[in-house]
């Protein structure tokens, strides 16, 4: 895995809610701790670094830098916990979570944001990071816009 740290998460208490901030990101979340949220972010970001860092590291072709991959990290991490907050759910991501939709989607968007290389070199990518083969990408992401183009 890269050295390169991640931007610190900047949280603050507002009233009854925390804004946690880093990098372009900036999430609110009702009635949380300040202290929680940070220690919280703090326990998951490793876990989710770990979890997608074989993936983009074993990536034979063109490739985001560290910074890019650290913020699709921190989204992913940062997503989940406010979802699980909103819900007063525990504050933990499992790896349904890792491997979900939405994960994938804010993959996409990461990789979309950040790599030069055109559409082939995108799909190729976010296949990888995603675990998926490129026909398992290609078939999701058909089925992905079939389903976000009802709302």
């Amino acid at each position: 895995m890269a050295s390169q740290p991640h931007v610190p998460l900047t949280v603050r208490q507002e009233g009854r809610d925390v804004r946690a901030t880093t990098g372009r990101l900036n999430f609110l979340f009702p009635g949380s701790s300040a202290r929680i949220i940070g220690e919280t972010y703090n326990h998951l970001i490793p876990k989710a670094d770990s979890h997608f860092a074989l993936r983009w590291n074993a990536h034979d072709g063109p490739n985001i830098g560290p910074g890019a991959f650290y913020e699709i990290t921190e989204e992913i991490t940062l997503h989940w916990m406010y979802l699980h907050a909103i819900n007063q759910q525990t504050l933990e991501i499992s790896k349904g979570d890792w491997e979900h939709p939405q994960t994938r989607r804010i993959i996409q968007s990461g990789v979309r944001r950040n790599l030069q290389g055109g559409p082939e070199a995108e799909a190729y990518l976010c296949a990888r990071l995603m675990g998926l083969s490129d026909t398992e990408y290609r078939n999701w992401r058909e089925a992905d816009d079939t389903f976000l183009s009802i709302w």
